[in-house]
């Protein structure tokens, strides 16, 4: 919920994207603040509510961690389709280090789970 409303910017615009009422998406940020024990948000006066530094902060880090769980679903999602869960590769000094970078990002492109070591 958190992300929705500082993506969307308001807390209605975060509802209709969630499919929820805007007074759910309201009560869950304020339940979040009240466990956090500080406002994310600064209400003010206007309609549309602001990230204070600190709901900045946690924003930043709640997309880091929602990026984490999308790593670790897309590695669930490669393990059930049978890839290896990691790649060794030997390299010939004379094969060009362009030919390998290119094939090292379409590799990594393909199969972005996969750690090569």
């Amino acid at each position: 919920m958190l992300l929705a409303v500082a993506e969307a910017g308001s807390f209605t615009a975060a509802a209709k994207r969630l499919g929820r009422a805007t007074s759910a998406v309201s009560y869950a940020i304020d339940t979040l603040e009240a466990q956090l024990g500080l406002a994310l948000f600064d209400r003010g006066t206007t309609r549309k509510p602001t990230l204070t530094a600190q709901g900045e902060a946690i924003v930043s880090e709640a997309k880091a961690v929602a990026y984490s769980v999308e790593t670790l679903r897309a590695r669930v999602r490669g393990f059930l389709d049978d890839l290896e869960p990691e790649v060794s590769l030997a390299v010939d000094s004379l094969l060009p280090g362009d030919r390998l970078t290119a094939l090292l990002r379409a590799f990594n492109g393909q199969f972005p789970t996969v750690p090569c070591a």
